[in-house]
């Protein structure tokens, strides 16, 4: 038996089991439209009796390619209350990923996006699918807002598509419209008993540094994961409003965005796509309570003027994740808060990985000062091991942080080596996630991330002809104390000598000059050791992102010239127009 209090639920039986008596309030909002818990709950039992008749099984595999709209969210309860599996594939995926998404497992029905039709329709016949499941932007979308966010000529294309598209079981498409009818108002399927160890969902890393892979995760995982804040915080109350804009084919948007407050009673604002830019809009039209989101959308708030003298009393919590905010950024969007009325405001920054559903530790601030400290959450075990040894190190010494409790996934689909580089039987018996981050816990038992273990790179320092490392969160640490830059990511690449040199992607803050900021960065990067100082600069207008709002190391590396550096002596910086090393 599950030891942890109701994570041992359905994911589907978990969100309803406190809603089923609050039927009329509403659970989701899109372009205007709400839909309550009432018209919500019918609509996923509904689509359950219409997978069912397609041929839907407990297991199968099903891939789920939309944004955040009410489709996808009813399409991943309705699979889910089945016992079949969402394998939620990225909105963003190039031609190739959606070749390896849709080959990877056998799948006989597929769900996406009308908008991305044309770019899977020549890759579609030469899998396993038999048939896909087209959804339209313009469902459920209110007639008056439906005019007023797009053109005619938008909405004239979408209707072609629908009228020229003969959708039946005998051709390869179908209508999520005509899905939903299939069921002819019959609510009612049997729930498929399932197992602790049964995949409830397939997601996908990252791949910030790497080539991604698919995680899969059971119901406890993210059923436990929802657990955490009902221990963690007091302030998501039934009927509070969240912002929803994180896309829901990311564990931290499927699970937290959006199974954690429909599990709550709070209406779920869903934004399908989500510019910065368009947070003024969205906080005047809908006053949100909650907001979560990744660490680079604050610096866009905090600089529109649209925000001066607008009213934020209505925030209870903002919640990011993704990169960290500096001590500095902090600081400044308290203030922010603060000064527009939201006092008091929880800020909460989650610390984990695809790995661990969400979130395994959470910064808070300490009362009565302005420091923010990390400390692990409900439902997680963390320690700190010697990365070699993997032996538990003492307090205060630097180590691989390891995690273990429900919230940890399953491991990588058909890939044992990968899961066992990730997963770990320690000698206590139990198996740990090993991160890959380096950190230490201190006496107060709060937890320092000081850099990341797979993202070290072996040099030489030719001050003594001695083997090195180079540490590129170091090294950003210090170029962002700069006060021109906005946002650094170092990545390092080898020279001729193959020998790995830093380079430099640099955001600037308005108002600066490349050849000004290069000089006070350069002048910054003297505090560093000759070897982790960057051999060269590239400034750009944003960093690449993944869309969980991490640095996407992988584009970043690829935009590093072969030929930057040809030399480890080559390392030249110049100090009020002197040469030094």
């Amino acid at each position: 038996m599950n030891k942890y209090e109701n994570t041992n639920l359905k994911i589907y039986d978990y969100m309803r089991k406190d809603n089923e008596t609050f039927r009329e309030n509403k659970a989701l909002t899109y372009f205007g439209r709400q839909i309550v818990y009432n018209e919500f709950l019918d609509a996923i039992e509904k689509l359950a009796v219409s997978f069912k008749m397609l041929g839907v099984e407990k297991g199968d595999y099903v891939p789920i390619c939309l944004p955040n709209v009410p489709q996808g969210v009813i399409s991943f309860y309705a699979l889910n209350k089945i016992g079949a599996i969402p394998n939620m594939i990225p909105v963003l995926a190039s031609k190739e990923e959606f070749k390896h998404y849709l080959t990877e497992v056998p799948a006989r029905n597929f769900i996406m996006f009308r908008d991305f039709y044309s770019k899977v329709k020549d890759i579609i016949p030469k899998t396993s699918i038999e048939r896909t499941i087209i959804a339209s932007p313009s469902t459920y979308i209110p007639v008056d807002a439906l005019k007023q966010m797009a053109s005619i000529k938008t909405i004239a294309q979408s209707c072609y598509f629908d009228a020229q598209t003969k959708f039946s079981f005998r051709n390869k498409l179908m209508s999520w419209d005509k899905l939903m009818q299939l069921s002819n108002g019959e609510k009612y399927v049997q729930t498929e008993k399932f197992n602790f160890s049964d995949t409830a969902l397939l997601s996908h890393t990252g791949g910030t540094t790497g080539t991604p892979k698919s995680a899969e995760f059971t119901n406890e995982n993210f059923n436990a994961m929802v657990e955490q804040y009902r221990v963690l915080t007091e302030l998501f109350e039934r009927g509070d409003k969240i912002l929803t804009v994180l896309p829901m084919f990311i564990n931290y948007g499927l699970c937290n965005n959006i199974h954690m407050p429909l599990s709550f009673g709070i209406e779920t604002i869903i934004v399908p796509t989500f510019d910065p830019k368009e947070a003024f809009d969205l906080f005047l039209k809908y006053k949100p309570n909650h907001f979560m989101c990744v660490a680079h959308y604050f610096e866009y708030m905090m600089n529109d003027k649209r925000f001066d003298g607008f009213d934020l009393s209505f925030v209870k919590t903002v919640t990011y994740g993704g990169a960290p905010l500096s001590p500095e950024s902090k600081k400044k969007f308290d203030a922010f808060l603060e000064s527009h009325g939201a006092h008091g405001v929880k800020i909460l920054n989650g610390y984990g990985m695809t790995e661990s559903t969400s979130s395994i530790a959470y910064e808070q601030r300490i009362p009565g000062s302005d420091e923010y400290k990390l400390f692990q959450l409900p439902y997680s075990n963390i320690k700190i091991v010697n990365p070699e040894t993997k032996k538990e190190v003492q307090i205060g010494e630097v180590g691989e942080l390891c995690a273990e409790g429900p919230i940890i996934f399953k491991g990588y689909l058909n890939n044992e080596e990968e899961t066992k580089n990730v997963l770990k039987i320690h000698e206590d018996g139990k198996t740990w996630l090993h991160s890959g981050d380096l950190a230490k816990i201190n006496e107060d038992r709060s937890i320092d991330i000081v850099g990341r273990l797979k993202r070290i790179y072996p040099t030489m320092d030719t001050t003594n002809g001695n083997v090195a490392k180079i540490f590129p969160d170091n090294i950003e640490n210090v170029i962002k104390t700069c006060e021109c830059v906005n946002e650094c990511a170092i990545d390092c690449k080898p020279n001729k000598d193959r020998v790995n040199v830093p380079f430099a992607f640099i955001v600037l803050k308005e108002g600066y000059s490349e050849d000004e900021a290069l000089d006070m960065i350069k002048e910054k990067c003297l505090e560093l050791n000759a070897y982790s100082r960057p051999y060269n600069f590239m400034f750009l207008k944003s960093l690449n992102k993944t869309a969980g709002g991490k640095v996407d190391h992988k584009i970043l590396i690829q935009m590093i010239p072969d030929d930057y550096s040809n030399s480890i002596e080559e390392i030249i910086y110049t100090k009020n127009n002197r040469k030094v090393r």
